[in-house]
């Protein structure tokens, strides 16, 4: 599609919300309406919302596909276009890792993960927003996936649905949460293997760790699944702490009915941890004034 004017024209006629919800589409894939509205409309109608989406796709920014969850709730997911990719390397600081749109295209029954996994994201603005979660990093698509060179130069990968990691204030410390997101289509046989696969990549990857990637630490990363269904969560747990996921310096596993629990257990360990440190610090320094004063007697 071109443009009159091509791409600083277009840029012109955009306003600044227009620009945060196709950075958001360059990170997340593919964004539901409701997430739109929960970002960057709180006060607008749904309809409201898709009259501005429609806008976007009257420009060729972006562009919708419908898809029934169930049979019954039908859902439109909106992604960037080719030209909508183009603009959005613009104002997007970090590295897209799509370039036409075929590269963001999915089968319609893989857009309710997508979104489900982008749910993640939409929960950590908002309470970042709100001042209840600092800076992070986060990670999804091809970011997330994790790639480590064995012995004999056999490649070993897996990739998570999203990686979320904390600088926290220790010296040298990331916290990183791996996020896998279940709908409930791979078996337990599958997922106990994945479990296995996983911890064998983050042990190697503690022996040979990435520079890029320095704030992954096995001890100190925490793998997150999300899971709607009561007793898949429990199995689920199981497999994963079977498979080495039991903490005490070893990665851990935590199982969350939603996106929405998952930040908030995430942003409440933060917390913690920025508490136990400081009771650290005034410990040690309760410490070094009581030396003074005995060296001084």
């Amino acid at each position: 599609m071109r443009v009159a004017g091509g791409i600083p024209a277009l840029l012109e006629r955009l306003t600044a919300r227009d620009t945060e919800i196709l950075a958001e589409l360059a990170i997340c894939r593919y964004l539901r309406v409701d997430q739109v509205r929960r970002l960057y409309f709180p006060d607008a109608s749904l309809d409201r919302v898709g009259q501005r989406m429609r806008h976007l796709a009257a420009r060729g920014l972006v562009r919708n596909t419908r898809y029934a969850v169930d049979g019954l709730r039908r859902y439109s997911y909106w992604h960037l276009t080719t030209l909508g990719l183009t603009l959005s390397q613009e104002f997007v600081p970090e590295d897209i890792p799509y370039h036409t749109e075929a590269d963001i295209r999915l089968r319609p029954h893989f857009l309710p993960h997508c979104a489900d996994t982008a749910e993640v994201r939409v929960q950590l603005l908002l309470l970042f927003n709100a001042g209840a979660m600092g800076d992070h990093l986060y990670l999804c698509g091809p970011h997330a996936r994790l790639e480590v060179e064995a012995q004999g130069g056999q490649v070993r990968r897996a990739a998570a649905d999203a990686l979320v990691s904390v600088k926290m204030p220790w010296p040298g410390v990331s916290w990183t949460y791996w996020i896998e997101v279940d709908e409930g289509t791979m078996t337990r046989g599958a997922m106990s293997r994945k479990a296995a696969r996983i911890h064998r990549l983050l042990q190697l990857h503690d022996r040979h760790p990435d520079p890029a990637r320095s704030w992954l630490q096995g001890r100190y990363l925490t793998l997150v699944i999300v899971c709607a269904q009561e007793r898949r969560r429990q199995w689920l747990g199981d497999a994963f702490r079977a498979a080495g996921f039991t903490g005490h310096d070893h990665p851990r596993v935590w199982t969350l009915a939603s996106a929405a629990d998952a930040v908030q257990a995430i942003a409440a360990s933060v917390r913690e941890g920025e508490r136990r440190y400081t009771e650290q610090q005034a410990h040690r320094t309760n410490g070094l004034q009581s030396c003074e004063q005995g060296n001084a007697v």
